[in-house]
Parts: C-alpha cells; sequence; structure tokens
C-alpha cells in the first residue's frame, strides 16, 4: 500500500521548489437583511483572497479539444494548502474560488480537480482561462 502521507509532502516540496507564489480569490457575496432576503445583499462583498503555490503549465496538445480544454488554457498545479487560517470565523473550500492571479495575468478558474487518493490530499489541479 501506497504512504500517501509521503507522497503528500513530496508533491508540496515539488510545488514549491518549481512554482511561484500567486493568488486566488472569490467574491464574497455581502450579507442580506435578514427582514428582506429577497433584496438580496444589502452590505457589498469584498474580495477574499489566499496566497497558494502553483506551477502554471500549458496543456499537453493531446487534450486540447478546443471545447473542454482550449488552445490558451492553462494548468496550475497547486500544493494542499490551508484557506482556514487558525482563528478564522468563515471556512473557505478552495473550489468555491474562481480567479487566480499570477503577477498581472488573471486567470479565471475553470475547473477544479482534488487529486485525493485517500485521505490524504495530493494537491488540486486547476484549468484556467482568460
Amino acid at each position: 500500500m501506497a504512504d500517501f502521507a509521503k507522497l503528500q509532502k513530496t508533491a508540496d516540496r515539488l510545488i514549491t521548489a518549481n512554482g511561484r507564489a500567486v493568488t486566488l480569490r472569490k467574491r464574497d457575496r455581502g450579507t442580506a437583511d435578514p427582514a428582506t432576503p429577497w433584496r438580496g445583499p444589502s452590505i457589498p462583498g469584498t474580495d477574499i483572497t489566499v496566497m497558494a503555490i502553483a506551477v502554471i503549465l500549458d496543456f499537453d496538445e493531446d487534450t486540447i479539444d478546443g471545447t473542454l480544454i482550449r488552445r490558451n488554457d492553462k494548468r496550475a498545479l497547486v500544493a494542499e494548502l490551508d484557506v482556514n487560517p487558525a482563528g478564522a470565523s468563515v471556512i473557505h473550500e478552495i473550489e468555491t474560488f474562481n480567479t487566480l492571479v499570477d503577477g498581472a495575468d488573471t486567470w479565471h478558474i475553470e475547473r477544479i480537480k482534488l487529486l485525493q487518493p485517500s485521505t490524504e490530499k495530493l494537491f488540486y489541479d486547476l484549468q484556467l482561462r482568460k
């Protein structure tokens, strides 16, 4: 049987050594007035950001089909990260983030796949599109 904790540490080490700092961002929807929830948020939302290390890659030519994966799409491998620091009052799932900022480039996250062969989360595979 494979030692998935060891594989997770290896994935973290390789992504950290070969990746660069990026920012994951999502828009908080704000809070609605409990007396009139049908009106939507009464307090505008703010951006929630999390720093991560990612390896940005091109997709292999044989995986580009023109519909699900387009020619200019990128792939980001992100190590398992703690999006809920100690003492945080709100729990954020990485799957809810919709934007990745890499320097001056802003990418929309089309798809997030988690590689988790057991209870250990190894890394996230993100499909990015401009």
